[in-house]
């Protein structure tokens, strides 16, 4: 089955045959079960299912949710069997948070022809992940996120992830859990805020906490869950040399694909002086991102 996005209407259609004769069964029943382990089912007899013809039957499901679903049709009776899959629903592109946007780069590039949009949004969602993982910062990142952290000591660095603000923070929430207490049980680091993005990267405890559970004697570590939200740029406009330095490395990514989005046939233009770019991140946008690495960073 193709793959769709988020909203779009999924057909599911099945047949039942007794040898070669299309037959209706006594009873039919399809189950669909989302990306988030939630299971819906359908019957004929609730007029929850067409039926199209004899043996023919189907459902249109309106796909709520990113991932992979799975459905199973069962009949019983007269043409009993069964039939199953999956289908795949992908997040929309132009949901995702950017860093640079597809008009910032066909500016750069001189680039009017939307032919090629497909192509470059896909770079500009590329390289928020990509920056994250050179710079162990999270540039983008979740706005009411949940995230688990293992805990061996009083210091917790939270690399790469990048904490703007916690809504809670709990010990031990798998057996009895703890909600700790801003500058009671715990401090944030640095104090104020990271110098760029003005987040915290590190997360100190009291002495006076315990950090014994099962889990610590079983596994050497105790957990630790933050519900906050993440990432240097959220509600604010991502910053001028983050927002060129994507730029940049999108429009390097672009040069190792000039064939397939320079315009009726034309030569592409390329940014200087990225011309033997890789799908590395380019020296020049490298130059514009090192102040924002981690301390520590290669």
């Amino acid at each position: 089955m193709a793959i769709t996005q988020v909203g779009d209407t999924v057909r599911l259609e099945t047949t039942f045959k007794v040898g070669t004769v299309l037959t209706d069964p006594t009873t039919i029943t399809l189950t669909v079960r989302d990306p988030l382990g939630v299971s819906t089912t359908y019957t004929f007899a609730a007029a929850t299912i067409t039926r199209d013809s004899v043996g023919l039957y189907s459902k249109n499901i309106v796909a709520g949710a990113a991932g992979t679903w799975a459905w199973l049709w069962t009949g019983t009776g007269a043409a009993a069997g069964v039939d199953e899959g999956t289908f795949t629903v992908e997040s929309t592109l132009l949901g995702a948070n950017l860093l640079c946007s597809v008009d910032d780069v066909k500016s750069a590039l001189e680039l009017s022809t939307a032919a090629s949009d497909d192509l470059i949004l896909g770079l500009c969602v590329a390289v928020a992940p990509a920056f994250a993982s050179r710079c162990q910062r999270e540039f983008i990142g979740p706005t009411g996120g949940t995230r688990s952290f293992g805990l061996r000591d009083r210091l917790l660095d939270l690399a790469p992830y990048d904490l703007r603000t916690v809504t809670t923070m709990t010990l031990h929430p798998e057996e009895s859990p703890q909600v700790l207490v801003a500058d009671s049980d715990y401090l944030l680091l640095p104090q104020g805020g990271a110098s760029l993005g003005d987040t915290y990267q590190q997360i100190r405890f009291s002495s006076r906490l315990s950090f014994v559970s099962t889990v610590a004697r079983e596994f050497g570590e105790a957990r630790l869950r933050i519900v906050g939200n993440w990432g240097c740029f959220g509600s604010v406009p991502v910053a001028e040399e983050v927002r060129r330095a994507a730029v940049l490395t999108v429009s390097s990514w672009l040069d190792r694909a000039a064939s397939e989005y320079a315009a009726d046939g034309g030569f592409a233009r390329e940014i200087a002086p990225d011309r033997s770019a890789t799908w590395a991140i380019p020296a020049a946008a490298w130059s514009l991102l090192m102040p924002w690495a981690r301390l520590g960073t290669p």
